[in-house]
């Protein structure tokens, strides 16, 4: 099945998105799902590339504030997770 981390622009910064198949990944929650891993450490893999919380987002999602931030988190998700989500889904 086709998985991709992506990363998106918003209002509060920018984002990663775990796409798989049909299936958007928007929320820290459910990537952390998706990837079998705690919510908490999730996002410290993003507090380690720059990520902060959104004061203005009620799930208190990780934004970055760089564009350069968000490509080696993503960078990153793609080395350590897609292969593993590959074989999974």
């Amino acid at each position: 099945m086709n998985c991709k981390f992506e990363f998106i622009y918003s209002h509060d910064g920018w984002f990663i998105r775990l796409v798989i198949g049909r299936l958007d990944c928007n929320r820290d929650s459910s990537i952390a799902h998706k990837l079998n891993i705690p919510l908490e450490e999730y996002r410290n893999i993003l507090k380690v590339f720059g990520a902060n919380a959104s004061p203005d987002d009620i799930y208190n999602d990780m934004y970055f504030q760089h564009h350069e931030d968000a490509q080696n988190c993503k960078d990153y998700l793609i080395d350590r997770f897609l292969v593993m989500l590959r074989l999974t889904h």
